[in-house]
């Protein structure tokens, strides 16, 4: 009976230990977080940090996000961020403050948020608004990555930051949607190889503001896209807004080369990749 009942606890721990998928349908049409009719199976998550081992995924479906009640990040090195995936249209905050060091933790790589699903109208249909937050990552070494589809858009309060340490990168791609950053592209950029934007097939826009890795519009000419990955193949655009720059990944013919034109504001590269 002893040997038994270790044996039904070690099953039940290894239960504890899977991770959580929580779903929000919406269904009940107030915005209520708290409100169990809003997720798949009655199942609230009560943190944005995961409750165990392993890291939680929460998904937001349907027509409408989670606007009141919204639960918040748990301060500790032991609670790992949960993976977002945001397919729900309409916006939703997203407030660092309350995990620890004001940043993602991590104890392994992956996709941390999913802005978009890649389905529907416009660029602004799904929107997460960061704020309070200092770093891509902090914690274990590994990679953060950051990816908005087409039809989402992803908004940084401040600076996109990475922790002073080469080991926590973090990676922004975009498959069409945008990326806006009232803030500049940290400078550590420059320094960490796995840390970078990449344009996937899609293509996509990234603005940001100057300063960090590039303090002016002479300085993301002089880098030619250093610090931008463009897989899409079609090539990068890169705009001087006055304040900030905008780097959009655009079609063009195979047979187009390198283009610049200083004078007027705009440099097009052809291929640009982080070495």
């Amino acid at each position: 009976m002893k040997i038994i009942s270790m044996f039904a606890m070690s099953l039940l721990a290894a239960g504890a230990a899977q991770a959580a998928v929580y779903t929000w349908n919406g269904s009940a049409d107030d915005g209520d977080w708290t409100n169990t009719a809003n997720w798949d199976g009655e199942l609230v998550p009560v943190s944005l940090s995961s409750t165990n081992a392993d890291e939680d995924t929460i998904i937001f479906n349907g027509a409408n996000m989670p606007e009141l009640n919204l639960a918040t990040f748990t301060s500790g090195y032991s609670a790992d961020s949960a993976s977002m995936i945001f397919n729900s249209g309409g916006a939703f905050a997203l407030d660092f403050s309350t995990s620890q060091n004001a940043a993602p933790i991590m104890s392994e790589s992956r996709t941390l948020l999913t802005v978009g699903d890649g389905v529907g109208g416009g660029t602004e249909d799904v929107v997460v608004n960061i704020s309070n937050m200092l770093d891509l990552l902090r914690h274990t070494g590994s990679t953060a990555t950051y990816l908005v589809n087409s039809d989402g858009t992803l908004n940084f309060a401040g600076n996109i930051g990475l922790y002073n340490d080469n080991n926590k990168n973090g990676v922004l791609q975009l498959n069409g949607g945008s990326i806006v950053a009232t803030g500049n592209l940290d400078a550590r950029f420059n320094d960490m190889a796995g840390s970078y934007v990449e344009f996937l097939s899609e293509g996509g826009s990234l603005t940001v503001a100057y300063g960090g890795s590039y303090t002016d519009f002479s300085a993301v000419q002089a880098d030619a896209g250093g610090n931008f990955v463009d897989t899409n193949g079609g090539g990068l655009q890169f705009t001087d807004n006055g304040g900030s720059f905008t780097v959009t990944a655009i079609p063009e013919p195979a047979t187009l080369g390198l283009i610049t034109a200083f004078g007027g504001g705009l440099l097009f590269i052809r291929r640009a990749f982080k070495l």
